[in-house]
This record gives C-alpha cells, structure tokens and sequence, in this order.
C-alpha cells in the first residue's frame, strides 16, 4: 500500500508543478507598460465675447488647441469646458497625470468685451434754461434723441438721468447722461432751468466787443443778417421778446450804422450795441489783415471772421486740425472748453489768432 501512495505522489506532482509555472507566464506576458506624460499648451489666445458680453470656455484638448499623450492617463481642464466667462483674462490650466508620470501647462485666455472703443459724451456747455407750462411744469425732453447731447460709444448703453418724460417743476435740475460699453465709460451733466410761465428769468444780452466789419456787394449793398440767429450776439433770456434794429434783411449802403440787440420778458430786459462798418468789396489789404477782428471772442455757438475769408482752420494747442471751412461764419459749438488757434486765410494773405471756447 505504502508503494502504491508513493507512485501516485510521483505522477501527480510534475502536473500541478507544470500548472503553476503555465500561471505565472501568463501573468509576465499581460502587464502593461505606462509611459511618459507630455501636455503642449499654445501662447495666449485672444477671443471676443458674445452680444451678452459673455464667452464659453471650450475642450482646447478635444478641439486640439492643447496636445496630450499620457497613456493610461486622466486629464483635467481648469476652468471646465463650458465655464462662461466675461471680458478680461483667464489662466487655462491642462493637467495629465497616469500611474507613473504628470504633466501641465497654462496659457492666458482673452476675452474682449463685444462694445470695444472709447465713449464720449458731450452735453451743452451752457446752462439749458426753459419756461414751463401754465402749471408751471416742465416735461423733460430726450436729451440724445434731440441732439443736445452727443454720444459716440459703439455698443454701448446710455441713460439719462431724470429720464425723458419726467416733469419738473420751477427751478434747477442736473441732467447726467452717461454711456457704457464693454471696455469703456463716460458721463456729462448740465443744469436745466425751468422759469415760471409769469415772466421767466433775467435778460442778458452780448454784443460784440469791436466793430464788425463786412464788404459790400458788387453793387456796394450789404443785407444785415439776423445776428442773434448766426450767434455773433447772444442772448440769455428765457421765454423773452428779441429784436434786431435794423432787421435782418435790411439793404443797407456803405458806411457806418448802429445795430441794436434788445430782449425782455415781464421781469427783466437788456440790451446791447455794436457798429456795422460796411466796406467796398475790394478794400481788403494787407493792413486790413493785421487788424481784422474773430468775434466773439470767448465764443460759445458761432464765430465770425470781420473780412471775407477763403479759408479758416481752427487747431488745438496740440496742433491737430479740429476744423477747417470756407465760410465766414463758423459753428464752433461742437468744440470742447480752452483755446484754440485760428488760422486765417484771405486772398491778401492770412494770419492767426487765438479763440476761446467757453
């Protein structure tokens, strides 16, 4: 028996010793070799954001901005694809990492604002005086719709503040427009005065300081204009009654004659004067030229040039070229406060003088 146990111990043995080495060959045959991780960003990427002002961050691995090879890697992108984001910049961070090695990079993501440019707003450089109705209200105007304001921001928002539609009553209201966009901002405010229906506010009338010289025509005729509408007098008078001694259209020879300015309203008036000194069209020299005279001067709507010009160019301190024509009346309404150079050019010659913008 003792034989026979030992003979089947010795059959039996060199299989299962057989088995088992078959077992850890195979486990040898199926590892998995893991290799390096390498994760290439690119340089910074500028985009511009939606309508809303908003950007969606995409998968820069699945779109192949980002390259990655880490295998039997997991990546990660911070922030997530389709985080929103909003104008300014963003760090972008890719990170590869498997059982032996890691990896990452970063790039800056820009998002532009979808406005873009500057904002400019200009408001009146003067007061803005009204009279109210019989109830002594004031519906206050849109301000931008009518013109008075100005405003140059692309894309931008603008609001005025009391909005148009609001009534007032007698009195001083700031008006504030401001305007926004995604990469800018600007604001103005001016005092719009409201008087009462029983006789508005103080008259104030401004000639001009010097005598205005002009030429006549072929025929030695020159027709007076309406000087408060072409803003060589300014008048200041609420709800007031203006007139013009002579009218305007008056035909009136060479010579001197006196112009007469008067406005008034039930509580106050004023009045102001300056001489007309009409001349042959072809009494223009070199003399004349030193001595012509840019009026007003502060000037706040139009100036005029006291001899006929060929041309007029109005420069910043700067130098720039704010305005150029050919006419002898300017509107000069759109340039901002300070002082400006003026050139003058006749067919005598030209000079310069200084203007002020109030």
């Amino acid at each position: 028996m003792k034989k026979i146990t030992t003979l089947l111990l010795m059959l039996i043995a060199p299989m299962i010793i057989g088995h088992t080495t078959f077992d850890d060959r195979a486990s040898a045959s199926e590892e998995i070799v893991i290799g390096n991780c390498d994760v290439q960003c690119p340089d910074d990427i500028e985009v511009t954001a939606d309508a809303n002002d908003e950007f969606t961050i995409p998968d820069y691995v699945a779109n192949g901005t980002v390259t990655v090879t880490c295998d039997g890697g997991t990546i990660t992108q911070n922030p997530a694809p389709g985080t929103i984001v909003g104008p300014g910049t963003t760090v972008i961070t890719i990170t590869a990492v498997n059982a032996t090695d890691d990896d990452d990079c970063d790039f800056d993501l820009i998002v532009n604002g979808n406005g873009g440019g500057n904002c400019e707003v200009e408001c009146p450089n003067d007061d803005v005086t009204v009279a109210a109705n019989d109830n002594d209200e004031y519906i206050i105007p849109d301000y931008i719709a009518n013109g008075m304001v100005t405003i140059n921001c692309t894309n931008g928002t603008v609001s005025q503040t009391p909005a148009p539609g609001t009534f007032v009553g007698v009195g001083t209201t700031e008006i504030l427009i401001e305007a926004a966009n995604a990469t800018d901002v600007d604001d103005c405010d001016f005092d719009l005065i409201v008087t009462g229906t029983t006789g508005g506010g103080d008259c104030e009338v401004e000639c001009p300081d010097e005598d205005v010289i002009v030429a006549a025509d072929n025929n030695n005729v020159y027709v007076i204009p309406d000087f408060v509408a072409d803003g060589i007098v300014i008048v200041n008078c609420s709800g007031g009654n203006i007139t013009q001694i002579p009218a305007p259209g008056t035909e009136i020879g060479l010579g001197t004659i006196e112009v007469v300015i008067e406005a008034s309203t039930a509580n106050d008036d004023d009045d102001c004067d300056f001489d007309l000194v009409v001349e042959e069209s072809l009494g223009v020299g070199s003399s004349e030229i030193e001595s012509l005279v840019l009026f007003p001067n502060p000037a706040r709507s139009k100036i005029t040039v006291s001899i006929p010009i060929t041309k007029i160019t109005i420069y910043d301190l700067m130098g720039r070229i704010r305005m150029a024509e050919e006419h002898q009346i300017v509107d000069v309404s759109t340039l901002k406060h300070g002082l400006y150079y003026v050139q003058i050019e006749t067919e005598h010659g030209s000079t310069i003088k200084k203007l002020m913008i109030d």
